[in-house]
């Protein structure tokens, strides 16, 4: 989920393809699905939509497996819009084969055709893959998840450790006044046998395991390391209940 200029939108992205982007001879980009109506007050689908969405999704899948080279790179949705993004090696008549398929399989139906060049990949790469911010957020929003499925109560504040990976001891005494500053504790430092980073560092603070809140510390403690040449790698805590 995203805020965006008139309101929510929610990106589903295949994470992986960036382990390929861009890809030289996939140089166009098609964006293309339906309007509902059955949206809610943020333009998000309502629960009875989605049978809908999912059928044409599926449907313009199998039509691209039939007429185009393509690498599909996620789906977004905003303002009652649900469009699925594809990369694409040639758009020779795809626009006139869209319509027919549109207008075939679901006659009456509101939908969208973009096509445009995008030879690096900006849609995907800026726009659908998730920022350092979000990639903060879904890291730690799946270790909140482990912990819900243990029983624990994410509101209630318990001792939360982080590690910290430091190269040099002037990287690491870079890092530690701040941090004290904001009443961490250090509660270890070790030695590694990884030569890039071979200092580590355990803090600790009372804080709560809450999304917004955790998320809101380990970006702050990922940008100081970095500041500092450090490499912030985690949290952990006890289950509360």
């Amino acid at each position: 989920m995203g805020q965006y200029e008139n309101g929510p939108g929610s990106t589903i992205v295949d994470m992986a393809v960036k382990n390929v982007a861009p890809v030289k001879d996939m140089s166009y980009l098609l964006a293309t699905g339906i309007g509902f109506d059955k949206c809610n007050a943020d333009g998000l689908p309502e629960k009875e939509a989605f049978p809908e969405l999912y059928k044409v999704s599926d449907a313009v899948k199998l039509f691209m497996d039939n007429n185009r080279q393509h690498i599909f790179t996620g789906t977004f949705t905003y303002q009652c819009e649900r469009l699925d993004h594809y990369y694409i090696k040639d758009t020779a008549d795809l626009r006139q084969r869209l319509i027919k398929f549109y207008d075939d399989s679901f006659p009456g139906i509101k939908y969208r055709i973009n096509i445009k060049a995008d030879n690096i990949w900006q849609d995907y790469l800026d726009f659908l893959y998730p920022n350092a911010v979000s990639l903060e957020f879904i890291a730690n929003e799946k270790v909140i998840a482990k912990l819900k499925e243990a029983g624990d109560q994410p509101e209630r504040e318990r001792p939360i450790q982080h590690l910290i990976y430091f190269k040099t001891e002037a990287d690491q005494q870079c890092f530690l006044p701040y941090v004290l500053k904001l009443k961490f504790k250090v509660t270890a430092k070790e030695k590694t046998t990884d030569p890039n980073r071979p200092l580590k560092v355990y803090l600790s603070r009372i804080d709560k395991a809450e999304l917004s809140a955790i998320s809101a510390i380990t970006i702050d403690l990922k940008r100081m390391a970095m500041r500092c040449n450090g490499e912030y790698d985690g949290w952990e805590t006890a289950v509360v209940k």
